[in-house]
């Protein structure tokens, strides 16, 4: 006989467990009963996380049933046309139209992964700009296939109709755990399923698309009723998801009431009556954050503002951005952390505020006069050095960084406080000068804004700032600026800007054909890198157009809702940033410059963010918004020349959206002056000499030259996720061949990244052409779950590699302690050095950094590359593997610091013939997990003469420079010897 659960009367109390609570359970066996030979048992529980109720269960049936009694069974007897309803039931309309009436599996693993245009259709666009669009479950734990049916204003009630699918396996997942010996799918998990088809329901009734970050629930404090009459057990093959819509309501939650039916193999197996499901406010950092992850080993700053006990510290600045109300700015902001939005700061990768060290004036006084003091920690890696046309702070960062403490501080002083209605921030004037630059060593931009107007019409509320931005005590930008609190109502048919018949003219009048806007190959003179352009095509150029003669230019670039920047600016209020506007002007100002060829004499040219020293007004009246089409920068040339720094140019500028002016700005120039230093260099770059890698002495492949590991290249490729990504993975992970490092070299390896592709440059020096060595895929998310470690295999322990020169790697990449290896495999114990150890007897090892290369490097160690005979016979002993491909590779968090770390290593046969085997690793840290899991790709080369000698005679001859006999690069005679170089190679 086997236990199943007959039914019971489910409540929940409150929202849903979160990560870190712990769940106790008090369960009462109510009564036995025995009907025929069938044992019946009643009983009740409660679940309680930190002393309140969040789950009680009433009226529990269960029993012992025999594979007959429960092949017997009738099923569920509940019918749709035989309930009672609610009579007057709420039926609100969807919010979006969506077209489909039924849905695929690849549609429904979109919406699963947070991609609901993809499953819903084109009205559903506005989710690409989400920062944590509402999902429900993916991978295995999403218990359905496919819809079949989807009616709004279907079913037998006529309220609405879901059908779902799920085709069974005989190996699904959960069958191993439920229960011992007797393989069943948990009536849970079959309900999970129900959950899901509601909450799919409700989104393709278009709720989701303006509720970023908001998450599904059961509705609480009402009770459903469980009915279970059926089972999924191996040899089952299909399962039906059926929702019976009964009520739906739009706001200001959405909720669904539905009677919920599972069917297996045709046998209604599973009922719940009026089952209420709600999509509920949530914030994304409530997850977590990279950022936190990665500041949280380091000490906390040294001095931090406060309101009461509230600390404005980077965990605050970020919940400005994307986390609750009160986390930013404490309890006073508690109305905002339901459903009513608030203003926010950018999400990162536009968020420049790493704490705020002084404020002056009261939380909630809304008066004029009070002063915040920011601070943002620069990081050499940022990758707004990288993505700029060279190495210095792009002037839209820049300008954020003055701009945001003004945001923060109107925040502060309570302005969406004093409104009862949601507001929306926006920039409207200003005027900056920017007196020097910001480069990747300027440590601490610090930023004092003060308050100087406040004014309140209504609803709207205006106010103006002066802000001063420095790097230690270096004036590097001025500002007075204003802003404004608007309703949503005020974004309605906006007028734009003023325009005149000519500024008019010069948006319409026919150009050439359309220019990509990029960088030409060879290019000295660079525009920004794709994360940071602003513009698609040049469309009109008129070397001496304008009203000056001095030239024209009109550039496009067409919207897509998905850009990086709408989820950053801002969450719920997806705006394409003004400094991005800005910037958009500069680049094609820039390239105005280089098609001008103002620079050509320069030796070693480079763009400045703007030209110092001038003070750039703007003023925008509208916005761009995911919905919007085109956005058309126009630029007229007033002066341009060469002086004893560079050559210079200066524009007014304007920026349209579908044929409205929206942005202006004047003062606006640019300059580019001859600098030879690293500033003057693009993209993330890394030394590349001995003296920069020392430990590179220690990797020699053939015991002679050094040569940069494949792991580190990984690491470098991965060092192209931003800070604030979380790096989860790298997929086709290829090497186009040895890079090798003689004494003499001094380079540089530059990755560049484009969407989510890395691609590693070797720089070899002046005038020498770049070289690809290394690419691969990025992936960044959320972090996935981690797979079961493998067991360790048994057997006779092997000697250390290194000990008797199988393995060429020296002492820094020495960390393999133990190894047992059989024909199944190989299993390794790593010991991992300290990282904090200094002193100066300490070997020079890598860097821990994204992907701790040593670690990878040393999971590797364990395999016999040189007699891979061992593991597959098909393989020759006259050849040696060496990695060549990383096909995927998978990380579950930060990489370890500590040991043992347990490595395990299995053959997995060939890749497209003899030449290339194939190898899984999972490397597993001192708590028994997962730590990283990848699959690698070895190359055979063969071995030659001097290969094929023994690993103690092959090591003593070529690193010690050992006479051994019989170990030889050439061939001896009586009377002379010959070097045959084809042998060599």
């Amino acid at each position: 006989r086997v236990y199943r659960l007959l039914g019971c009367v489910l409540t929940y109390h409150g929202g849903l467990p979160e990560v870190g609570e712990t769940l106790t359970y008090d369960i009462h066996l109510d009564g036995h009963a025995k009907q025929g030979d069938t044992r019946l048992m009643f009983f009740h529980y409660d679940c309680h996380v930190g002393g309140a109720r969040r789950l009680s269960v009433r009226q529990g049936q269960a029993g012992f049933f025999s594979d007959a009694e429960l092949a017997a069974s009738d099923g569920c007897l509940w019918r749709p046309e035989d309930q009672e309803l609610v009579a007057a039931p709420r039926l609100d309309p969807p919010a979006l139209d969506c077209p489909r009436r039924s849905f695929t599996p690849a549609q429904v693993q979109a919406f699963a992964a947070g991609r609901p245009w993809e499953c819903f259709g084109d009205a559903f666009l506005y989710t690409r700009a989400h920062t944590r669009t509402p999902r429900i479950q993916s991978g295995r734990m999403l218990f359905f296939d496919q819809v079949e049916s989807f009616a709004p204003r279907g079913g037998p009630w006529d309220r609405g109709y879901l059908r779902a699918h799920k085709r069974l396996r005989d190996d699904e997942w959960f069958y191993e755990g439920h229960f011992h010996g007797d393989p069943c799918m948990p009536g849970t998990l079959m309900f999970e399923g129900c959950l899901q088809a509601m909450a799919f329901y409700l989104a393709a009734l278009g709720y989701t698309a303006r509720r970023d970050g908001w998450r599904f629930e059961p509705v609480p404090e009402e009770a459903y009723k469980l009915s279970c009459r059926g089972q999924v057990t191996p040899g089952a093959r299909e399962l039906i998801y059926e929702v019976f819509v009964e009520e739906v309501i739009a706001a200001p939650v959405p909720t669904i009431y539905a009677d919920l039916l599972c069917t297996v193999d045709g046998l209604k197996a599973f009922h719940a009556r009026r089952v209420g499901l709600r999509l509920v406010p949530a914030w994304p950092l409530d997850e977590g954050h990279p950022l936190l992850e990665r500041a949280a080993g380091r000490p906390a700053p040294a001095q931090l503002a406060r309101a009461g006990e509230f600390v404005f510290d980077l965990r605050s600045m970020l919940a400005c951005a994307c986390g609750r109300p009160t986390e930013a700015f404490g309890p006073i902001y508690a109305r905002f952390d339901g459903h009513e939005s608030v203003p926010r700061l950018p999400n990162p990768p536009y968020h420049f505020m790493s704490r705020v060290t002084r404020v002056d004036g009261a939380i909630g006084e809304l008066r004029a006069g009070a002063q915040a003091w920011v601070e943002l920690d620069v990081a050499p890696s940022a990758w707004y050095f990288a993505e700029n046309s060279s190495r210095t702070m792009p002037l839209c960062v820049l300008l954020e960084a003055a701009l945001q403490p003004c945001g923060w501080l109107a925040s502060y002083m309570g302005c969406a406080l004093s409104v009862d209605e949601p507001l929306m921030f926006r920039n409207l004037d200003g005027t900056g000068t920017q007196h020097a630059e910001v480069g990747p060593d300027a440590g601490v931009l610090r930023t004092r804004a003060r308050n100087t107007t406040l004014s309140r019409t209504a609803s709207m509320i205006i106010v103006g700032f002066e802000v001063e931005c420095h790097v230690g005590e270096l004036r590097v930008y001025s500002m007075e600026t204003v802003f404004g609190f608007f309703p949503a109502a005020a974004f309605e048919d906006q007028p734009g800007l003023p325009t005149t018949a000519a500024q008019r003219g010069a948006l319409e009048r026919p150009g050439a054909a359309p220019v990509p806007f990029a960088n030409p190959a060879g290019a000295r003179l660079r525009v920004a890198a794709p994360m940071l352009r602003m513009l698609d095509r040049v469309t009109c150029w008129e070397p001496e157009g304008g009203a000056a003669g001095l030239g024209f230019a009109r550039a496009e670039k067409v919207v897509d809702p998905g850009e990086w920047f709408f989820a950053a600016h801002f969450f719920q209020d997806p705006v394409q940033p003004g400094s991005l506007g800005i910037e958009a002007m500069i680049q094609l100002l820039q390239w105005c410059v280089r098609e001008l060829g103002l620079a050509d004499e320069l030796r070693h040219p480079r763009f400045e963010p703007v030209e110092l020293g001038g003070a750039l007004t703007w003023k925008y009246r509208g916005q761009v918004v995911p919905r919007d089409g085109v956005i058309t920068t126009t630029l007229e040339l007033v002066a341009r020349g060469r002086d004893e720094r560079g050559a210079y140019a200066r524009a007014v500028a304007s920026l349209w959206i579908d044929g409205k002016r929206i942005y202006e700005a004047t003062g606006l120039g640019v300059r580019v002056v001859d600098d030879p230093s690293e500033r003057g260099r693009h993209g993330r770059r890394a030394p590349l000499s001995l003296r920069a890698r020392p430990w590179l002495r220690d990797h020699r492949p053939t015991w002679t030259v050094p040569a940069v590991p494949m792991m580190s290249m990984v690491e470098l490729l991965a060092g192209a996720a931003r800070a604030d990504e979380r790096l989860i993975g790298l997929r086709d992970v290829r090497v186009k061949g040895w890079l090798t490092v003689p004494e003499e070299r001094a380079g540089a390896l530059r990755c560049d990244r484009e969407g989510d592709r890395a691609t590693l440059y070797l720089e070899a020096g002046e005038g020498a052409p770049e070289r690809e060595i290394a690419s691969a895929r990025l992936l960044t998310g959320a972090a996935p779950a981690r797979p079961a470690a493998w067991p360790a295999l048994t057997g006779e322990p092997s000697p250390r590699p290194y000990d008797d020169g199988s393995l060429f790697h020296g002492p820094a990449f020495q960390l393999l302690e133990r190894l047992v290896r059989t024909a199944a495999g190989a299993s390794s114990v790593i010991n991992l050095p300290d990282p904090t150890r200094r002193d100066a007897g300490a070997v020079p090892r890598p860097p821990i950094g994204r992907l701790h290369p040593l670690l990878l490097d040393a999971a590797t160690h364990g395999i016999p590359h040189d007699r891979l005979e061992l593991w597959d016979a098909r393989l020759s002993p006259d050849h040696v593997a060496y990695p060549a491909w990383v096909p995927e590779l998978d990380v579950y968090g930060p990489p370890p610091t500590r040991g043992p770390i347990r490595c395990e290593a299995r053959p997995r046969g060939l890749v497209g013939g003899a030449a290339f085997p194939a190898f899984d690793i999972q490397i597993i840290d001192a708590d028994e997990r997962v730590w990283c899991q990848l699959r690698l790709v070895e190359a055979c080369f063969p071995k030659g003469p001097l290969g094929r000698a023994a690993p103690p005679l092959r090591r003593a001859f070529l690193r010690d420079h050992i006479y051994v006999p019989g170990v030889s690069l050439t061939r001896t005679g009586a009377r002379e010897s010959v070097l045959d170089v084809a042998a060599l190679a």
